[in-house]
């Protein structure tokens, strides 16, 4: 996957498969990760508008631990993004 800006944020939105059953059906949970985080590692993705500075950045997760909250509910995917909008309003 990839993120704009990944590098400089202090924590990202990662999305993921936590129950292999129902997969993209409501197997899908929102969680917080904290960066810098261990196993977190971001490569620039160069583009030729800014060839010598990425702002795109492939976002590689290996083995990194997060706190056990999630965001929403797997009974309903949507529910995260909801929460976010009114925690973290935009700028």
């Amino acid at each position: 996957m990839y993120i704009s800006g990944a590098a400089s944020a202090d924590f990202l939105l990662v999305q993921a498969v936590t129950d292999d059953t129902k997969r993209q059906r409501g197997g899908i949970t929102m969680f917080i990760v904290d960066n810098p985080s261990e196993g977190l590692s971001f490569e620039p993705i160069r583009i030729w508008i800014t060839p010598t500075k990425s702002q795109q950045f492939y976002v590689n997760l290996d083995e990194v631990r997060v706190i056990h909250i999630r965001i929403g509910s797997n009974d309903k995917p949507s529910d995260g993004l909801s929460t976010i909008n009114i925690v973290i309003p935009p700028l």
